[in-house]
């Protein structure tokens, strides 16, 4: 493992490969027969399954946990907090770690926030965005360019279009469709 920094509180599975220039904190684990690529740097408390694979330039935040066979591809954020300011809900105090459960396939680019939920078997595609606080059921589609804010729940097998916009607090039910640019609101 030349050419990584693996904290000593770290736990690395069997079968581990990594990439050139990764930065593994402490107390996080990682499974067996994990990939990593290059320049990844997984923050502390970080959990990682058995059978993944995460692309180069990629950033996992304190608390997250990954389940088993996810692929996170070049250029990912996962479980970033939002930081407080004129435009945000939250200042990210108080959120769980984002949670991804198993199998998920996981685009380029893309920003899933801390305290947001991913059920089995999803699939985000390039460049999109989930808040905070979001579900998201097993095995839903969201396709590129969308973006979900935050306090969102979406059914499981549900399908999101590209460049779809689904507002704070809405509520899809189970196999859903929504079409490509489509933004959707909820009646305040």
């Amino acid at each position: 493992m030349s050419g990584i920094l693996v904290h000593p509180e770290a736990v690395i599975g069997d079968g581990f490969k990594p990439a050139p220039f990764a930065i593994i904190d402490e107390r996080t684990s990682v499974g067996d027969d994990v990939t990593i690529g290059s320049f990844v740097h997984l923050h502390p408390d970080v959990l990682i399954g058995d059978g993944c694979v995460i692309g180069d330039n990629v950033t996992i935040h304190k608390g997250t946990s990954l389940g088993a066979r996810c692929i996170v591809s070049d250029g990912v954020v996962l479980g970033r907090r939002p930081e407080s300011g004129r435009h945000s809900k939250s200042d990210g105090l108080g959120l769980a770690g984002l949670v991804v459960d198993e199998g998920c396939d996981i685009g380029a680019l893309v920003v899933l926030m801390a305290g947001t939920k991913l059920g089995s078997e999803c699939r985000i595609g390039d460049g999109v965005v989930v808040g905070e606080r979001c579900l998201l059921g097993n095995g839903v589609v969201v396709a590129s360019g969308a973006v979900v804010e935050s306090e969102v729940t979406i059914g499981a097998r549900t399908r999101i279009g590209s460049g779809a916009v689904l507002n704070n607090a809405v509520t899809l039910q189970e196999d859903a469709i929504i079409a490509p640019l489509v933004l959707t609101s909820i009646d305040t």
